[in-house]
C-alpha cells in the first residue's frame, strides 16, 4: 500500500498531455485498478479471515459515510471512493448500513457525487489524474453495492427511480469515463438492467427505456480498446437482450402496433452493420444469442421472434465475410473465444471462417421443428415461404452482375451456391 501510494504520488507530480484518458491519467488509473485486484486476490485467497473482512467492513463504513454523509471535496471524494472500493474488494459487506440511510440512498448518492476539478491546489495534471480514479472507484463501489441491493429489493417506486437514475447516469457520463472505469461502469448497467428487465415488461414506458439501456451498453463497448474486454462486454449485451421471452415480446407488439419502435431488432440491425464482412466476432456473438432465442422456450414458439428479421435472414444466408489475414490474427482468435452464453447456439467446429453469420442461420433453420411436432403456421408462411421467395427472387433468378456467364468462383457463383444451399435446408 504505501508502495502504491509513493508511485501514486509520483505519478501525480508529472506532466500529463492529451485527454483524461491517456498519459499518466490513465497510469494513474491503472495503477489504482492493479491494487484493487489485488485485494480481490486477497480476499479470495483467504475467504475465512475474520479480520480482513472486519478490517475491510470498517473502512467500508467509514469511507461511505465521508462519501455520503458528509459533502467531500475533489480530493476526498477521491480518496474515499477509492478506499470504499478497496474495501469492498477485500470482502466488506456491501449491505453495510449507514445509520439514517437504506442501500438505496447510498447509491443514489453515490451517482450524485461529481468531481468539479476546480480546485486551486490542484494543478492540470492532477485534476486530470484525480478525475480519472475517481470515476473508476465510484463506479467500481456502485457495481459493488447493486447486485445485493438489487436481490433483495421488493422493486417499489424507489427501487425503480434508483434503476432509472443509473440508467440516466450511465447514458450521461459515458464519453467523459476513463477507459479503466469502464467495465465497472458496464456491470453497473447490465446487473440493473437484468433487474429491471425482470420487471417492467408490461410497462408503458418499457421500448424508450430499452433504447436508454441498449444505447448505454453499446456505447461503453465501443470506447473500449481492448480486444477481451470489448468482446466480454458485446457477449454480455447480446446475452442480455437477445433472451426469447424479449423478442417474442417484441414481436408480439410488432403485431399489435407496425410502428412500435422494436429496440431490440433495432440493435440487431445496429451490430449486424458493424458487423460487415470484416468483424465476424460481432456477427457470432449477435448471431449465436438471437438464434438461440428464435428457437424460443417450445416448438410452438420456434421461429416466431423471428419473423420481423426475416429479410435481414435471408439477406445473411449469402453472406460471406472476407478471408482472415495475418493483421486479423488477433481478431481470429477473438471469434473463436468462448465468451457467450450457456444458452447460446453453437457452430460446428468445422464451420469457415468465411460462413459463420450464415452458419448460425443454417442450424437455427435446421432446428425448428415441423408442423407435426408444433411449430406455428405463421412461421412456415410468413418466414420460410417468404425466404423461400425472398432468395429464389433475388437470387437465383435475378440476372447476372458479373458478365453473361455464370464462372465459376465469381461473385455471381458464390451467391448463387449459397443461396441454393439455404434453399435445400429449407425445402425439408
Amino acid at each position: 500500500l504505501t508502495s502504491a501510494r509513493k508511485q501514486q504520488e509520483s505519478t501525480l507530480k508529472t506532466g500529463v498531455s492529451g485527454s483524461a484518458r491517456s498519459g499518466n491519467a490513465a497510469r494513474t488509473s491503472a495503477m489504482i485498478a492493479t491494487l484493487v485486484n489485488q485485494l480481490k486476490v486477497l480476499n479470495e485467497g483467504f475467504p475465512s479471515s475474520m479480520v480482513i473482512t472486519s478490517a475491510a467492513d470498517e473502512i467500508l463504513k467509514s469511507s461511505l459515510n465521508s462519501l455520503v454523509v458528509n459533502k467531500p471535496d475533489d480530493i476526498d471524494a477521491v480518496t474515499f471512493s477509492s478506499l470504499a472500493f478497496a474495501a469492498l474488494s477485500g470482502g466488506a459487506d456491501p449491505l453495510l448500513q449507514i445509520e439514517g440511510l437504506s442501500s438505496g440512498d447510498i447509491v443514489s448518492r453515490l451517482l450524485k457525487l461529481s468531481f468539479s476539478g476546480n480546485s486551486a491546489s490542484l494543478s492540470k495534471a492532477e485534476r486530470q489524474a484525480f478525475r480519472s480514479v475517481f470515476h473508476y472507484a465510484r463506479w467500481g463501489t456502485v457495481s459493488f453495492l447493486l447486485p445485493k441491493l438489487l436481490e433483495k429489493a421488493d422493486f417499489g417506486d424507489s427501487t425503480m427511480s434508483l434503476m432509472n437514475e443509473v440508467f440516466e447516469t450511465a447514458n450521461d457520463v459515458v464519453e467523459a469515463t476513463p477507459i479503466d472505469a469502464m467495465l465497472p461502469l458496464f456491470e453497473s448497467v447490465k446487473i440493473t438492467a437484468s433487474s429491471w428487465l425482470v420487471s417492467r415488461t408490461n410497462s408503458n414506458t418499457y421500448g424508450r427505456q430499452l433504447s436508454k439501456i441498449i444505447q448505454a451498453l453499446l456505447s461503453m463497448e465501443n470506447e473500449v480498446s481492448n480486444s477481451m474486454t470489448k468482446s466480454y462486454m458485446l457477449n454480455q449485451t447480446c446475452a442480455l437482450i437477445f433472451q426469447p421471452h424479449l423478442v417474442l415480446d417484441e414481436w408480439m407488439r410488432l403485431e399489435d402496433d407496425p410502428d412500435y419502435d422494436a429496440p431490440i431488432k433495432l440493435a440487431f440491425r445496429t451490430l449486424m452493420k458493424k458487423a460487415g464482412t470484416a468483424r465476424p466476432f460481432i456477427s457470432r456473438a449477435t448471431l449465436c444469442h438471437i438464434c438461440a432465442a428464435w428457437l424460443g422456450f417450445s416448438p410452438q414458439e420456434a421461429g416466431q421472434g423471428a419473423i420481423p428479421y426475416r429479410t435481414a435472414i435471408a439477406k445473411l444466408l449469402v453472406h460471406k465475410e472476407t478471408t482472415s489475414t495475418e493483421s486479423s490474427t488477433n481478431q481470429s482468435e477473438l471469434t473463436k473465444t468462448k465468451q457467450s452464453s450457456d444458452d447460446a447456439l453453437e457452430l460446428p467446429v468445422e464451420t469457415s471462417d468465411t460462413s459463420v453469420a450464415r452458419g448460425f442461420l443454417l442450424v437455427f433453420l435446421s432446428k425448428l421443428p415441423s408442423l407435426e411436432d408444433g411449430l406455428d403456421r405463421r412461421v412456415l408462411v410468413d418466414l420460410l415461404h417468404y425466404m423461400i421467395i425472398k432468395l429464389l427472387d433475388d437470387i437465383c433468378l435475378a440476372p447476372l452482375t458479373c458478365g453473361a456467364m455464370l464462372m465459376t468462383g465469381n461473385k455471381d457463383y458464390t451467391v448463387r451456391i449459397r443461396a441454393w444451399q439455404a434453399l435445400c435446408l429449407l425445402a425439408r
